[in-house]
């Protein structure tokens, strides 16, 4: 009786079993759903590509220092720099960035709007006429038309304060006004660097790099020291055609890529593997000055008249 009534539980249950998978095509879900390799995005999760620079060099002068900034070539970024120079009133706005209302409309009929600007990147704010200076993130705006990039001294503007003036020239050597470097004696120009009381003298020589790094002057540069052979200070970048050397000599003057830096190197040359350089020039003074000055220095570079 008892194998009966167990044989009678298996039929039942292999019934039941039958019943639920009978008549029906079970879609085998093993598999993840196939997924596009290119997801579709909508333009505000993109990140604009639309900061391509080429257009002239400009200083931004203030009280904490100065910043360069490299124009877009767009006909919004040209009709700004026909403005220049113009000292103008910068604002805090919302802690993400420093922005300058100007006095005239700048040209924006078919230029390009609606970008997500990154940090040091510089915008038109077309309902206000206003430039934009990030120093945090922002996002995507439909009204921002990309006007160019702060290429070094973005750390000296966002740390100023609420409002503040600055004065905005042109300093790219095919400006109608630009100072022309004095290279007429055997290609080469003579320069001066003054540190507090401290006065350096370097002579340069023409290559592209170095005149591009002309072009840049008068400025203040701050420069760190190193050790104990070097000061170096942050800059934009430059054309790299220049004298590559595999090392450095004490005295030289150079432009280092990887950094961008400007580079001096007083000592250590005996012991040195640095690789990497442009050559511009050499010191003409007394390397022996470099030891009097402190970890960091505010130096400012000019030419020598």
């Amino acid at each position: 009786m008892k194998k009966i009534i167990i044989s009678m539980l298996a039929l039942a249950l292999t019934a039941a079993l039958s019943a639920c998978s009978g008549g029906q095509d079970v879609e085998d879900n093993t598999t993840a759903p196939e997924v596009s390799g290119q997801p579709e995005t909508t333009p505000e999760e993109q990140e604009s590509e639309s900061f391509g620079l080429g257009g002239p060099l400009v200083r931004l002068t203030f009280e904490g220092g100065e910043a360069m900034v490299r124009l877009n070539d767009n006909e919004a970024a040209q009709s700004f720099a026909a403005q220049l120079p113009m000292t103008q009133t910068f604002e805090d706005f919302n802690s993400i960035e420093k922005i300058c209302r100007l006095p005239e409309e700048l040209e924006t009929d078919g230029v390009e709007s609606g970008v997500d600007p990154a940090v040091a990147d510089i915008t038109l704010y077309v309902p206000w006429n206003t430039l934009v200076f990030y120093y945090e993130d922002y996002g995507f705006n439909d009204d921002l038309i990309p006007m160019g990039r702060v290429e070094s001294g973005m750390d000296l503007l966002t740390a100023m304060g609420d409002e503040f003036e600055v004065t905005m020239e042109l300093v790219d050597g095919n400006t109608a006004d630009a100072t022309e470097p004095s290279s007429e004696t055997a290609g080469t120009t003579d320069i001066r660097m003054t540190a507090g009381d401290t006065v350096i003298t370097a002579t340069l020589d023409n290559s592209e790099t170095t005149q591009a790094f002309l072009d840049t002057l008068p400025r203040t540069l701050t420069m760190n020291h190193y050790g104990g052979r070097e000061y170096y200070g942050r800059m934009e970048s430059l054309p790299e055609n220049g004298e590559e050397i595999a090392d450095f000599e004490n005295g030289d003057v150079t432009y280092f890529p990887a950094g961008p830096s400007f580079t001096v190197f007083f000592a250590g040359e005996d012991s040195s593997d640095q690789d990497g350089l442009i050559r511009m020039g050499k010191i003409t003074s007394d390397l022996s000055v470099f030891d009097t000055l402190g970890d960091e220095v505010e130096m400012r570079i000019e030419v020598a008249q």
